[in-house]
């Protein structure tokens, strides 16, 4: 998990620093536009680099979210196996437990606590 945040603490800020800097672009666009600085072919050009950038950044964003899935996902399957392991160990130790408690019912009749820990303890 801690590698899944160093990840996403490497690439966001990059990627909010380019959408910034695609939205003083088209911001400066917009006002060269405006102030008739630029012919409309430059300003459909500079639209479309705008654009075209913004959607990059997106798309980079969207494979930052799937590598986060991936990430989680692998969290969540070694958390399960982890677990699974102990709720196996707990199970086993449960049948051992009830092995023992059958036992001392069969040699004493009846369960009793203290056959138990005599048992256990050898």
């Amino acid at each position: 998990m801690a590698e899944a945040m160093e990840v996403m603490m490497k690439k966001v800020p990059v990627m909010e620093n380019s959408l910034s800097n695609y939205e003083n672009f088209y911001n400066k666009l917009q006002t060269a536009w405006t102030n008739g600085d630029i012919n409309s072919d430059d300003y459909l050009e500079g639209l479309q680099q705008s654009y075209d950038g913004i959607l990059d950044n997106l798309s980079s964003l969207v494979a930052l979210d799937k590598e986060m899935i991936h990430y989680y996902e692998d969290t969540l399957a070694a958390a399960e196996d982890e677990l699974s392991h102990y709720t196996d160990s707990l199970e086993h130790l449960t049948s051992v437990l009830e092995h023992y408690k059958n036992i001392v019912e069969l040699v004493d009749g009846e369960y009793n606590f203290e056959s138990v820990d005599t048992i256990l303890k050898g």
